[in-house]
């Protein structure tokens, strides 16, 4: 009877460490080494950013990833820069932190390794997300909200850039992949202020 609770404890620790080593295994390609030199809010209508925006980082999970300038394509989508590595901001939309919608998309997933924006399914309304710009200055930006988008169902949905407001919108593919169109059938929209 004791082998067979040993085996069993064996076995449940076994487990567990898969199920841990998977879970990390996102935050292992993508850790970073959070370290601000200048930390601004960004609030006052005075305070505006000359400098483009050069990374971007989820401080809860320690994850970020280089940000790249990017354009519309003759479809008039957002261009989204291949691969897991880079996400890229709209260069026609605002600079990330001025009056205005700045666009910042990337890659949920490719060829079957989780990205950094996998992140955009789990994070949290009130999270800090920081963008640091070529100047090597630091902004905090804080998660105002959390919006999922079936391509069904608003083929034609566009995100308006122009607003009153200084805000972000981070952009992802999720929910189910349809093979027919080669695309995810959803899009997670995180909207930062």
């Amino acid at each position: 009877m004791k082998k067979i609770i040993l085996l069993g404890v064996l076995i449940s620790i076994l487990i567990f460490g898969y199920y841990l080593k998977i879970g990390n295994s996102l935050k292992a390609n993508f850790k970073e080494e959070v370290t601000t030199k200048k930390v601004v809010r960004g609030e006052k209508d005075e305070d505006v950013i000359d400098s483009t925006p050069n990374k971007l980082i989820f401080i809860e999970e320690g994850i970020g990833l280089p940000i790249t300038e990017t354009s519309i394509d003759v479809n008039k989508r957002m261009v989204v820069p291949q691969g897991l590595k880079v996400a890229g901001w709209l260069k026609t939309s605002p600079i990330p932190g001025n009056v205005g919608n700045s666009l910042i998309a990337a890659h949920r997933d490719w060829n079957n390794k989780l990205g950094a924006f996998k992140y955009l399914e789990d994070i949290r309304i009130g999270e800090t997300v920081i963008i640091e710009y070529e100047n090597e200055e630091h902004r905090e930006f804080k998660v105002v909200n959390k919006e999922i988008i079936d391509i069904n169902k608003k083929p034609n949905a566009k995100i308006e850039i122009n607003s009153n407001k200084r805000m972000i919108t981070l952009i992802s593919c999720t929910g189910s992949f349809d093979s027919k169109i080669k695309s995810y059938t959803q899009r997670a929209l995180v909207t930062l202020e």
